[in-house]
């Protein structure tokens, strides 16, 4: 029963404190929403409501003018944030929002936060809402008092009470919070019911942005005050149409019905009873489960309720008492509260007051209390109290407690660094400022000593630089700390001590302090400046436990408004002695300054500026510029400053001015813009514009000068450019016209040296002839890469190959020349030596051939020896890919004739041969080349040799390690005397307009089986390629015309011919000829003069022939491995075709056996084939009797 009666009674919440109202005439902007009946916005957008009527009552009496905005909850309070409106209604006070809002002193009114549910819904206990959905106003107090049960669910937020309803209706929400009073006036419009889930009461006022607005709140809690004095006054008016706006009077139907049927209420009323005695006690249960459960909603809230009767002994109190202040309820209960000293002494006598008060039938405002807890904490409770009658008097006074530590000490802690920010702004020294802190700390409750130290000079100790409290207490007790103690690095790292009455060491009490004196406690915090420690404040009590968790805070606040004001002090004092030190610098500049301020006035003019200006400095001082020369603003120094004056951009000038004697001298003046206006620098010049000027002149000569000998470097450069592109025309022409015969000469040689009837003198001629045209071509080749090493065209062309394979090639290579003077030959390779590796192929091959060759070449006898190892890079490759990356190290040893010591430094210069050299003949560029090449790839070579003992080179080269690549197969040197028999016939076109190599590729290509077709021009080879389709094209690239790359890029162009593989023959040595070649669309490049096994090759990878094999054919001639002419193999054939072939043979007419042996295809591929392989043996004496043979069966 007594909680139902508190529930009942605690409902208004007052607190009166007069300030002074706001001055008149001020249009007040105030929020509303829709809360009926307390507040709500008619269709007519008029504002009403309690709320309303009695902010209107104040506003007249205080001749405010009043502008209503309607809004939702959420965005009222939006709004009042960015400070649309001035003030807002309705507003319950919380920890949260007392942050960033102030509130008036005296509530309106205290509401509670009532649970709905819907209709068919049942709800009794708060934890019947666990994982349902609560529909609440967002941003409201009511979402932040039902978190604290910790209940799992989901929060609908709307914009209103309306709105929550109506999501309970529309099942949006399992349940709403709804505010008491409008529940109240609006549950029966909607399908809900009242649940008895009810939270504590919470107390409504006006509210401001925080610091903004405090007279209108002190008018406010005037008005509200007087108000709620006087019981006939607006407010209760108001207040008594709130309660029953949502209760209408109800009938007893018993009572209607006894007026209509009283006869009937007899006959029936035994039954009536027993179904009201069922009511009553079902009515009964329900009023004992709904206690239960504000019992336990009571013992679970946060605040502290109770009950006092008239000798103050407390009736009732709340289980949170035991949290909050460590007692059990059950102790509590019944004894007096004067007799537990809860209260701190200094408010004792205002509580009894309050409740005297409060027991003369007198509403008490929330009062704040200093409580000490059972472990002597104090905690600061705000007490709100009303009385209850009973009997038509006052019984006792129901209280609610609320904990407001937190915000009583945020509102002291903003009080001492309000007051301390005030006092060091009113601080001009640094002495001035420290008391000010120091005064600050003594203000803090508990604290009676405190004193500032700073870090001295040298950064090794602390002086006292100001102490202020007990002056017997005050020791110097820093003075009293051993260097290197724990407590002194402690300070010096920046954290902050502690010290409880057990831990303060006995030398900080002086001897002559008396027992009240003496330090129970210390805290001794560093004063930081950005991470740096600059001091120390130490603040001791005599007390024991003062220094509680909230005086820290309010210590390490004070210290970081010192950190900051320290610095900011000794900035000053800085600046000071540095302006001190600055005018005596500029006094003694030999440069001429001047300050001068906004108005064109002069502030400063140092000793060489009054030289300049003719004018002494106490004369100038406050003289404007335009009285001391009335002719400056005509100058292009005054431009300039005026300039800089309003621009603020710094500058430099040039000008003349004049000096006592009239003469005109030149001043640099720097002109740079400064808070006070201007500081201006200036330099007498005059004898530099002289050396200037004469430099100047100078420099016009010289420059006159350069540019002839420019002119002339020009016309050199040109001439050099000219003579270099016209040897690299000669060069390529030349590479060009040698070449071509040369491919003629080396071609036809081959081709006569597989003429087997040959006599043995004609076959020596013949390669006479092919080794005297290769040693040509070598000398050429020599000369051309000679000639691009210098012209630096010479590049790099890296390829993955078989270094084991490559030594082995070289081996055979040279074994049959060294045996054929009779040297041995040695060639040793390390296990070391990797299989594959990447370098530039051709020209390691050309480095070992050169080196060899020339060893074979002039040993007489004892032998050659290669020797190949592999070690780790050194040097600038090192760092590159050093696990893939190798040095090859190579010496090419030989016992030969040595070369003379003078002779050693010059055997690498091109064209220089030694005397042996000399003797044995070549070109002597063998050498050079190879160590061009070497220093290419990033190699040395070196030489050793002693006469008539022999010669060693040693080179080395870096490669990259590989794994095993796809080594392209290079085509055996084995004769090709025929296509295999199962590829199709393939047609040829050669593009070519010299004759003999027209006639070289045919006699290579028809007897193998090719069908050839020749062409003179690109022009010629068009017209070809579109009637007669060639399955592939050997194209010269340099002819009239049309040449071959014009010719390619046709070719390529057209999609139906695009297809036929193009082979470049170009006598072109070049590299960048070669890339010029392959980008125009050619698929191989095959370079003048070549191996007649090139060409196979180059045919046989592009079109993917096959090929048979002189070596493929038995030892008896004219038969093959696999078929053999017999009785019956050209029985196909017709006999005159026999007979023409017969006739060709017998005449020698190679081309046309050939033609005919193609004609035979068509018939009997397997015939033609064989007759083939005979042709290409030059069997003529077989073909001759089994064509003869063959023609006489048929015939």
């Amino acid at each position: 029963m007594t909680i139902r009666c508190l529930f009942l009674v605690v409902l208004f919440v007052n607190l009166a404190v007069p300030i002074a109202a706001p001055a008149a005439s001020t249009t007040i902007r105030v929020g509303v929403y829709q809360s009926p009946p307390k507040l709500f916005v008619d269709k007519n957008g008029k504002a009403g409501g309690i709320w309303v009527g009695i902010f209107d009552h104040i506003a007249r009496k205080e001749n405010w003018k009043v502008v209503y905005v309607p809004g939702v909850w959420q965005q009222c309070l939006d709004w009042l944030d960015s400070g649309e409106i001035d003030v807002m209604m309705d507003v319950a006070w919380s920890s949260d929002r007392v942050t960033h809002l102030d509130f008036n002193q005296v509530s309106v009114l205290s509401n509670w936060v009532v649970v709905y549910v819907h209709e068919h819904q049942a709800v009794t206990e708060i934890t019947d809402l666990a994982n349902k959905s609560i529909a609440a106003m967002q941003g409201g107090v009511a979402m932040e008092v039902f978190k604290q049960f910790d209940i799992p669910c989901t929060i609908v937020p709307v914009d209103s009470y309306k709105d929550a309803f109506d999501a309970v209706d529309q099942g949006r929400a399992s349940a709403a919070l709804i505010s008491q009073f409008y529940g109240m006036a609006h549950e029966k419009k909607h399908k809900v019911k009242r649940t008895s889930i009810v939270f504590s009461p919470l107390n409504f006022h006006f509210a401001v942005l925080k610091g903004m607005q405090p007279d209108l709140l002190a008018a406010i809690d005037t008005h509200l005050s007087a108000l709620k004095a006087d019981k006939a006054s607006i407010y209760y008016r108001h207040l008594k149409k709130l309660l029953w706006s949502g209760h209408d009077p109800e009938i007893p139907a018993w009572v209607f019905c006894s007026l209509v049927l009283g006869g009937f209420l007899l006959v029936v009323a035994f039954v009536f009873m027993a179904v009201l005695k069922h009511q009553v006690a079902r009515r009964t249960r329900d009023l004992k489960a709904s206690e239960e459960r504000y019992r336990i909603h009571f013992e679970n809230v946060s605040d502290i309720l109770y009950c006092l009767d008239r000798e103050f002994r407390i009736t009732y109190i709340s289980p949170s008492v035991e949290r909050l202040l460590g007692y059990r309820a059950d102790v509590l209960v019944g004894r007096s509260f004067l007799d537990l000293n809860l209260l701190v002494w200094e408010d004792v006598e205002r509580a009894v007051a309050d409740a005297q008060v409060c027991f003369s039938g007198k509403v008490v405002p929330p009062t704040v209390y200093s409580v000490i807890a059972k472990n002597g904490q104090r905690i600061a409770l705000e007490i709100s109290s009303n009385f209850f009658l009973k009997n038509g008097g006052v019984d006792s006074i129901i209280s609610v407690a609320r904990d407001v530590t937190f915000r009583e000490n945020m509102v002291a802690l903003t009080r001492i660094e309000r007051d301390l920010a005030l006092r060091l702004s009113t601080a001009s020294i640094l002495d001035d400022g420290l008391r000010a802190c120091v005064s600050a700390v003594l203000d803090v409750s508990g604290i009676n000593v405190a004193g500032i130290y700073l870090l001295d000079k040298a950064g090794i100790g602390f002086d006292l630089a100001c102490h202020g409290g007990d002056t017997v207490a005050c020791g110097d007790l820093l003075s009293r700390w051993e260097k290197g103690t724990k407590l002194s690095r402690m300070i010096m790292a920046g954290e902050a001590v502690y010290m409880p009455y057990r831990d303060v060491p006995s030398s900080f009490n002086q001897d002559e302090c008396s027992e009240n004196q003496r330090f129970m406690e210390v805290a001794i915090l560093p004063i930081h400046d950005h991470g740096r420690v600059i001091g120390c404040l130490y603040a001791g009590a005599f007390v024991q436990n003062p220094i509680v968790e909230f005086r820290r805070t309010c210590l390490e606040a004070i210290v970081r408004f010192m950190g900051n004001a320290i610095v900011r002090f000794q900035m000053e004092e800085d600046a000071h002695a540095l302006g001190r030190r600055l005018t005596e610098t500029m006094d003694s500049m030999m440069e001429g300054c001047r300050i001068i301020d906004r108005d064109w006035r002069y502030l400063y003019v140092n000793p060489e500026a009054e030289k300049q200006l003719g004018k002494s400095r106490e004369k100038l001082m406050g003289m404007t510029l335009e009285t001391a020369w009335p002719d400056l603003r005509g100058t292009t120094l005054f431009a300039a400053m005026k300039c800089c004056m309003e621009d603020r951009t710094p500058r430099r000038i040039e000008a003349q001015s004049d000096y006592l004697d009239g003469k005109i001298n030149w001043f640099e003046f720097f002109i740079q813009p400064i808070s006070e206006g201007l500081f201006v620098l200036s330099q007498d010049i005059t004898r530099r514009r002289k050396a200037e000027e004469e430099l100047r002149l100078s420099n016009a000569n010289l420059e006159r000068r350069v540019e002839e000998r420019t002119r002339d470097l020009e016309s050199a450069r040109h001439r050099a450019e000219t003579a270099d592109r016209a040897k690299s025309v000669f060069l390529a022409n030349m590479s060009h016209e040698i070449r071509t015969p040369m491919n003629a000469i080396l071609g036809f040689a081959q081709l006569l040296e597989h003429d087997s009837q040959l006599t043995p003198d004609q076959a020596e001629h013949i390669r006479s002839i092919r080794c005297s045209g290769e040693h040509l071509l070598k000398l050429i080749n020599d000369i051309l890469d000679i000639s691009k090493i210098e012209a630096g065209k010479s590049v790099l062309s890296p390829v993955s190959f078989c270094l084991h394979d490559f030594l082995e090639d070289l081996t055979t290579m040279f074994r049959s020349r060294a045996h054929a003077k009779g040297l041995q030959l040695y060639v040793e390779r390390e296990e070391s030596v990797p299989q594959y590796v990447s370098a530039d192929e051709n020209k390691l091959r050309q480095i070992i051939i050169n080196l060899m060759g020339n060893a074979v070449k002039f040993t007489k006898a004892g032998g050659v020896a290669l020797r190949v190892t592999a070690g780790a890079v050194k040097g600038k490759h090192a760092g590159e890919d050093e696990d893939r990356k190798l040095c090859l190290k190579m010496e090419v040893e030989d016992s030969g004739p040595g070369i003379p010591e003078e002779d050693l430094g010059n055997i690498f210069d091109p064209f220089h041969q030694a005397e042996t050299g000399n003797i044995e003949g070549g070109t002597g560029l063998g050498l050079p080349i190879s160590r061009r090449f070497i220093e290419m790839m990033g190699g040395t070579i070196t030489v050793t040799s002693r006469v008539s003992k022999g010669s060693c080179f040693r080179f080395d080269v870096p490669v990259s390690l590989v794994n095993a690549p796809e080594i392209p197969r290079e085509l055996a040197r084995r004769q090709i005397v025929a296509i295999k028999p199962d590829m199709a016939p393939c047609r040829i076109l050669v593009v070519d307009d010299m004759a003999d190599n027209r006639t070289l590729l045919r006699g290579l290509l028809q007897p193998v089986g090719f069908e050839i077709a020749e062409a003179v021009n690109g022009a010629e080879a068009l017209k070809h390629v579109a009637k007669w389709s060639p399955h592939a094209v050997l194209m010269d690239m340099r002819m009239p015309v049309m040449d071959g790359y014009e010719a390619t890029r046709r070719i390529k162009a057209k999609a139906n011919t695009r297809h036929i593989p193009i082979i470049a023959v170009t006598a072109s040595a070049f590299e960048d000829s070669r890339k010029q070649v392959m980008n125009s669309g050619v698929d191989f490049y095959l370079r003048k003069p070549f191996r007649s096994e090139e060409l196979f090759g180059a045919l046989e990878t592009t079109l993917g022939l096959g090929y048979i094999y002189a070596d493929e054919i038995t030892a008896v001639p004219g038969t093959l491995k696999s078929h053999s002419l017999d009785m019956g193999s050209l029985a196909a054939l017709p006999t005159e075709m026999i007979r023409e072939m017969d006739g060709a043979v017998a005449d020698g007419d190679i081309a046309s056996l050939t033609e005919l042996i193609v004609k035979a295809e068509a018939i009997d591929s397997i015939a033609a084939s064989e007759l083939r392989v005979l042709a290409a043996d030059f069997n003529y004496e077989k073909l001759r009797i089994w064509l003869k043979r063959e023609g006489d069966n048929n015939g």
